[in-house]
């Protein structure tokens, strides 16, 4: 649904679309048949299409591009079937040594819930999201560039679509982000600087974030005590309050693979308001406020649902008394809702999440605040940048 004006804790870095997380596995698959000893680093689907990173210890040409697809092409024309597993972490990470996927396999191991394996022909890997019965299911797609990230490491990016004319539409797209890009616009306004690939904020964009935070930070005032310090003492202050919800502006220090500048979630600002209380009452609050914000902000979002315990939870209660309704999906246990907005190459970003932890009678709503500001700055109408201006 959509709506607006005109984590587990942490949210998933983009929303994707079933075309490029079929066409990316199907991209690592071709390499794992024609590269052997490759070891897979990351398969993801960003910066509007879809990417593998992998580490192989000899040189190859830029043809390896022309290859890859007429393996994929052969992969797609096979039908072969994609079998889905939902294995505990150990399992998962067990399965991927077996194949020699090392370094999935210790993601795997490091998963806090259950991990999703796909297997396509011989080729297994750790896949979240839905991609398809069978590799036939693909649409079209194109690799366009290949790079060196590291020693002996290397990435592969494409773009998939449903059909040939859109996905002409998303490389045009492709050609024209430089003019909405967050990161460029950011250093043509004087937000900060680029050096060495760090990022330097100057005055104004220090301003700009302020305001951002005063914007959540004002909304939010009326609903919860605002605190700094330890997280351990969170709940003693709730409670000694009369259960009100807590509100800090921290830091999380977030390991990320993407690399779309602030919408990624290394070391982001965050808001986060935390209920220990009466968990219906504060997601209707918490729910409101966001519609709110985000709606002032000017941007149009949608919300989704996600948990396989979501049912007679505080966060279903309170999306039925809103008369809301949003998209589910099972992925992961506990409850856990995303407010999403599109950037300039129409990928989907969480801009704030909640996350249900019921067995604790526990609720935790988090802003992206820099992930806020940059996807302001990718809008198309400026006008409506009143709130950090």
């Amino acid at each position: 649904m959509e709506v607006g004006c005109s984590s587990q804790l942490y949210p998933n870095m983009t929303v994707r679309s079933t075309s490029q997380t079929l066409a990316s596995r199907i991209l690592a698959a071709a390499l794992f048949e024609c590269l052997p000893g490759l070891t897979i680093l990351a398969v993801e689907e960003a910066f509007g299409g879809f990417y593998c990173d992998f580490s192989f210890s000899q040189l190859f040409s830029s043809e390896i591009l022309v290859l890859l697809e007429e393996r994929m092409r052969q992969i797609i024309r096979e039908k072969r079937e994609i079998r889905r597993m939902e294995l505990v972490p150990f399992s998962a990470s067990e399965w991927l040594k077996r194949i020699g996927q090392l370094e999935r396999a210790s993601q795997a191991l490091a998963h806090p819930d259950y991990v999703h394996l796909i297997q396509i022909g011989s080729f297994v890997d750790w896949c979240e999201n839905p991609c398809g019965r069978h590799t036939g299911e693909s649409g079209v797609f194109r690799l366009l560039d290949q790079k060196k990230i590291g020693k002996n490491q290397f990435r592969i990016f494409g773009l998939a679509a449903v059909s040939k004319e859109e996905l002409r539409s998303q490389i045009q797209l492709l050609k024209k982000f430089p003019e909405r890009d967050h990161e460029l616009r950011g250093i043509d306004r004087g937000y900060w600087n680029v050096i060495d690939d760090e990022r330097i904020w100057l005055a104004q964009g220090l301003e700009a974030r302020r305001k951002l935070v005063g914007h959540w930070r004002e909304l939010f005032s009326a609903a919860a005590l605002e605190v700094e310090g330890s997280d351990r003492y969170l709940k003693q202050i709730s409670e000694g309050r009369g259960n009100i919800p807590v509100m800090q502006f921290i830091r999380l220090p977030e390991e990320t693979l993407q690399e779309r500048g602030l919408l990624d979630l290394s070391n982001s600002l965050v808001l986060q308001v935390n209920s220990f209380g009466d968990s219906e009452r504060d997601c209707i609050s918490f729910l409101q406020i966001a519609h709110k914000s985000l709606t002032i902000l000017g941007f149009t979002f949608r919300i989704r649902l996600f948990g396989k315990k979501r049912k007679a939870s505080a966060l279903e209660h309170a999306l039925q008394q809103l008369g809301w309704k949003v998209e589910s999906e099972g992925a992961g246990d506990e409850p856990r809702l995303e407010f999403l907005v599109k950037d300039a190459l129409q990928c989907e970003w969480a801009v704030a999440t909640m996350y249900e932890l019921r067995r604790k009678n526990f609720l935790q709503f988090t802003v992206w605040i820099e992930r806020n500001l940059a996807l302001l700055l990718e809008k198309d109408n400026e006008s409506e940048f009143s709130v950090i201006r």
